[in-house]
Protein backbone atom coordinates (compact mmCIF):
# COMPACT_ATOMS: atom_id res chain seq x y z
CA UNK A 1 0.00 0.00 0.00
CA UNK A 2 1.29 3.44 -0.67
CA UNK A 3 1.85 6.04 1.96
CA UNK A 4 -1.02 8.16 0.71
CA UNK A 5 -3.62 5.42 0.66
CA UNK A 6 -2.10 4.20 4.46
CA UNK A 7 -2.39 8.10 5.32
CA UNK A 8 -6.33 7.96 4.39
CA UNK A 9 -7.02 4.81 5.96
CA UNK A 10 -5.52 5.58 9.21
CA UNK A 11 -7.40 9.27 9.10
CA UNK A 12 -10.72 6.93 8.23
CA UNK A 13 -9.78 5.17 11.12
CA UNK A 14 -9.49 7.66 13.33
CA UNK A 15 -12.95 9.37 12.26
CA UNK A 16 -14.82 6.27 12.98
CA UNK A 17 -13.29 5.45 16.25
CA UNK A 18 -14.03 8.87 17.20
CA UNK A 19 -18.03 8.18 16.16
CA UNK A 20 -17.80 4.53 17.92
CA UNK A 21 -16.56 6.03 21.21
CA UNK A 22 -19.48 8.25 21.09
CA UNK A 23 -22.25 5.51 20.89
CA UNK A 24 -20.00 3.57 23.32
CA UNK A 25 -19.94 6.66 26.07
CA UNK A 26 -23.25 6.95 25.13
CA UNK A 27 -25.08 3.26 25.63
CA UNK A 28 -23.35 2.41 28.88
CA UNK A 29 -22.12 3.51 32.34
CA UNK A 30 -24.49 6.21 33.70
CA UNK A 31 -26.49 6.72 30.88
CA UNK A 32 -27.38 2.57 30.41
CA UNK A 33 -27.88 2.67 34.98
CA UNK A 34 -29.89 6.09 34.60
CA UNK A 35 -32.10 4.39 32.26
CA UNK A 36 -32.62 0.88 34.08
CA UNK A 37 -33.50 2.95 36.87
CA UNK A 38 -36.04 5.24 35.14
CA UNK A 39 -37.51 1.66 33.88
CA UNK A 40 -37.74 0.78 37.49
CA UNK A 41 -34.71 -1.34 37.40
CA UNK A 42 -34.18 -4.05 40.47
CA UNK A 43 -30.73 -4.48 41.94
CA UNK A 44 -29.93 -7.80 40.33
CA UNK A 45 -30.96 -5.94 36.77
CA UNK A 46 -27.79 -3.38 37.43
CA UNK A 47 -26.06 -5.95 38.17
CA UNK A 48 -26.54 -7.93 35.29
CA UNK A 49 -26.32 -4.69 32.92
CA UNK A 50 -23.18 -4.03 35.00
CA UNK A 51 -21.89 -7.57 33.86
CA UNK A 52 -22.78 -8.02 30.33
CA UNK A 53 -20.05 -6.28 28.82
CA UNK A 54 -17.41 -8.65 30.15
CA UNK A 55 -19.34 -11.81 29.95
CA UNK A 56 -19.95 -10.87 26.45
CA UNK A 57 -16.02 -10.45 25.50
CA UNK A 58 -15.84 -14.03 25.71
CA UNK A 59 -16.71 -14.13 22.27
CA UNK A 60 -14.03 -12.82 21.16
CA UNK A 61 -12.85 -16.72 21.36
CA UNK A 62 -15.29 -16.99 18.80
CA UNK A 63 -14.24 -14.43 16.62
CA UNK A 64 -10.68 -14.92 16.84
CA UNK A 65 -11.32 -18.62 15.81
CA UNK A 66 -13.41 -17.76 12.69
CA UNK A 67 -11.06 -15.08 11.87
CA UNK A 68 -7.68 -17.92 11.88
CA UNK A 69 -9.65 -20.34 9.55
CA UNK A 70 -11.10 -17.98 7.12
CA UNK A 71 -9.16 -14.51 7.07
CA UNK A 72 -11.97 -12.47 6.37
CA UNK A 73 -11.33 -10.02 9.31
CA UNK A 74 -13.15 -7.20 7.11
CA UNK A 75 -16.17 -8.98 6.43
CA UNK A 76 -16.50 -10.49 9.98
CA UNK A 77 -15.97 -6.58 11.48
CA UNK A 78 -18.68 -4.58 9.56
CA UNK A 79 -21.18 -8.01 9.12
CA UNK A 80 -20.68 -8.02 13.63
CA UNK A 81 -20.50 -4.56 13.90
CA UNK A 82 -23.13 -3.47 11.99
CA UNK A 83 -25.55 -6.07 14.02
CA UNK A 84 -24.56 -4.96 17.02
CA UNK A 85 -25.56 -0.87 16.44
CA UNK A 86 -28.61 -1.57 14.71
CA UNK A 87 -30.19 -3.69 18.25
CA UNK A 88 -30.04 -0.02 19.97
CA UNK A 89 -32.60 0.74 17.46
CA UNK A 90 -34.99 -0.92 19.51
CA UNK A 91 -33.67 -0.04 22.62
CA UNK A 92 -33.81 3.70 21.45
CA UNK A 93 -37.85 3.05 20.94
CA UNK A 94 -38.40 2.00 24.67
CA UNK A 95 -38.36 5.17 26.13
CA UNK A 96 -41.24 7.03 24.10
CA UNK A 97 -42.95 3.16 25.02
CA UNK A 98 -42.52 2.37 28.72
CA UNK A 99 -46.07 3.46 29.19
CA UNK A 100 -47.34 1.62 26.51
CA UNK A 101 -46.00 -1.71 26.94
CA UNK A 102 -47.24 -4.13 29.58
CA UNK A 103 -43.96 -6.42 28.75
CA UNK A 104 -40.82 -6.26 31.01
CA UNK A 105 -38.99 -3.82 29.50
CA UNK A 106 -36.16 -3.98 31.53
CA UNK A 107 -35.78 -7.72 30.90
CA UNK A 108 -36.03 -6.69 27.22
CA UNK A 109 -33.47 -4.20 27.42
CA UNK A 110 -30.78 -6.86 28.74
CA UNK A 111 -31.29 -9.17 25.95
CA UNK A 112 -30.69 -6.98 23.46
CA UNK A 113 -27.74 -5.05 25.47
CA UNK A 114 -26.38 -8.67 25.62
CA UNK A 115 -26.73 -9.42 22.36
CA UNK A 116 -25.50 -6.21 21.17
CA UNK A 117 -22.35 -7.08 23.09
CA UNK A 118 -22.00 -10.54 21.64
CA UNK A 119 -21.50 -9.15 18.22
CA UNK A 120 -19.52 -5.80 19.59
CA UNK A 121 -17.06 -8.03 20.91
CA UNK A 122 -16.43 -10.40 17.84
CA UNK A 123 -16.27 -6.93 15.65
CA UNK A 124 -13.67 -5.62 18.40
CA UNK A 125 -11.52 -8.72 17.85
CA UNK A 126 -12.08 -8.87 14.31
CA UNK A 127 -11.01 -4.80 13.64
CA UNK A 128 -7.77 -5.66 16.07
CA UNK A 129 -6.93 -8.01 13.47
CA UNK A 130 -7.59 -5.72 10.31
CA UNK A 131 -5.85 -3.00 11.86
CA UNK A 132 -2.53 -5.49 12.81
CA UNK A 133 -2.39 -6.24 9.58
CA UNK A 134 -3.34 -2.97 8.09
CA UNK A 135 -0.97 -0.56 9.31
CA UNK A 136 3.18 -0.95 9.63
CA UNK A 137 4.67 -2.33 12.86
CA UNK A 138 6.17 1.12 12.99
CA UNK A 139 3.15 3.13 12.84
CA UNK A 140 0.83 1.13 15.08
CA UNK A 141 1.62 2.74 18.29
CA UNK A 142 1.49 6.22 17.30
CA UNK A 143 -2.07 5.80 15.50
CA UNK A 144 -3.57 3.93 18.25
CA UNK A 145 -2.14 6.78 20.32
CA UNK A 146 -3.42 9.75 18.32
CA UNK A 147 -7.17 7.46 18.07
CA UNK A 148 -7.05 6.89 21.67
CA UNK A 149 -6.36 10.54 22.17
CA UNK A 150 -8.95 11.75 20.20
CA UNK A 151 -11.47 9.18 21.36
CA UNK A 152 -11.18 10.15 25.01
CA UNK A 153 -11.52 13.98 24.38
CA UNK A 154 -14.15 13.58 22.20
CA UNK A 155 -15.95 10.85 24.46
CA UNK A 156 -15.63 13.67 27.94
CA UNK A 157 -17.00 16.65 25.59
CA UNK A 158 -20.40 14.38 24.36
CA UNK A 159 -20.60 12.73 27.56
CA UNK A 160 -20.78 15.82 29.35
CA UNK A 161 -23.52 17.43 26.63
CA UNK A 162 -25.28 14.40 27.01
CA UNK A 163 -25.74 14.20 30.60
CA UNK A 164 -27.19 17.68 30.35
CA UNK A 165 -29.35 16.85 28.19
CA UNK A 166 -30.85 14.48 29.97
CA UNK A 167 -31.15 16.41 33.07
CA UNK A 168 -32.27 19.20 31.32
CA UNK A 169 -35.25 16.61 29.68
CA UNK A 170 -36.27 15.86 33.27
CA UNK A 171 -37.12 19.45 34.28
CA UNK A 172 -39.23 19.51 31.45
CA UNK A 173 -40.74 16.28 32.66
CA UNK A 174 -39.51 14.51 29.33
CA UNK A 175 -37.19 12.18 30.30
CA UNK A 176 -38.29 9.53 28.14
CA UNK A 177 -37.24 12.08 25.46
CA UNK A 178 -33.96 12.81 26.38
CA UNK A 179 -32.85 8.79 26.78
CA UNK A 180 -34.73 8.20 22.90
CA UNK A 181 -32.71 11.21 21.86
CA UNK A 182 -29.36 9.92 23.16
CA UNK A 183 -29.41 6.38 22.06
CA UNK A 184 -30.87 7.62 19.11
CA UNK A 185 -27.42 10.01 18.56
CA UNK A 186 -25.80 7.09 19.18
CA UNK A 187 -27.20 4.48 17.03
CA UNK A 188 -26.82 7.08 14.11
CA UNK A 189 -22.88 7.99 15.32
CA UNK A 190 -22.64 3.96 15.15
CA UNK A 191 -24.13 3.80 11.55
CA UNK A 192 -22.07 6.66 10.29
CA UNK A 193 -18.83 4.90 11.50
CA UNK A 194 -19.77 1.68 9.67
CA UNK A 195 -20.11 3.85 6.36
CA UNK A 196 -16.42 5.35 7.05
CA UNK A 197 -15.27 1.45 8.35
CA UNK A 198 -16.18 0.49 4.71
CA UNK A 199 -13.98 2.44 2.88
CA UNK A 200 -10.54 1.23 4.60
CA UNK A 201 -9.52 -1.17 2.37
CA UNK A 202 -9.02 -4.87 4.00
CA UNK A 203 -5.99 -6.04 4.80
CA UNK A 204 -3.59 -8.22 2.49
CA UNK A 205 -5.31 -11.91 2.13
CA UNK A 206 -3.21 -14.36 4.50
CA UNK A 207 -3.32 -18.10 4.48
CA UNK A 208 -5.47 -19.57 7.11
CA UNK A 209 -4.43 -21.58 10.27
CA UNK A 210 -5.41 -24.68 10.40
CA UNK A 211 -5.77 -26.98 13.52
CA UNK A 212 -9.01 -27.43 16.38
CA UNK A 213 -10.21 -24.55 18.24
CA UNK A 214 -8.65 -26.91 21.51
CA UNK A 215 -5.23 -26.47 19.28
CA UNK A 216 -5.21 -22.71 18.33
CA UNK A 217 -6.37 -22.05 21.74
CA UNK A 218 -3.19 -23.47 23.28
CA UNK A 219 -1.14 -22.26 20.69
CA UNK A 220 -1.00 -18.87 22.24
CA UNK A 221 0.40 -20.63 25.53
CA UNK A 222 3.23 -22.18 24.04
CA UNK A 223 4.67 -18.45 23.86
CA UNK A 224 6.29 -17.24 27.52
CA UNK A 225 6.05 -13.67 27.05
CA UNK A 226 1.97 -14.02 26.08
CA UNK A 227 1.66 -16.32 29.12
CA UNK A 228 3.86 -13.30 31.49
CA UNK A 229 1.13 -11.14 29.85
CA UNK A 230 -1.83 -12.98 31.04
CA UNK A 231 -0.34 -13.75 33.84
CA UNK A 232 -0.21 -9.70 34.85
Amino acid sequence: MDDGLLKRAMNRSVAEGALATVMGTLTSGVFLTGFALELGASRLQIGILAALPALASLAQLAGAYVIERSKECKRLCLLTSMTSRLLWLPIMLVPLMWAHWSIDLVWCTIAVFGMSGFFGAIGGVAWLVWIKELIPPSQQVAFLGRRHLSNTGLSLIIGTVAAFGVDWSRRLGSVDVGFASVFGLAASCGLIGLLILSRIPAPSPIAPNGGSFSQLLRRPFQDPDFRSLVAF
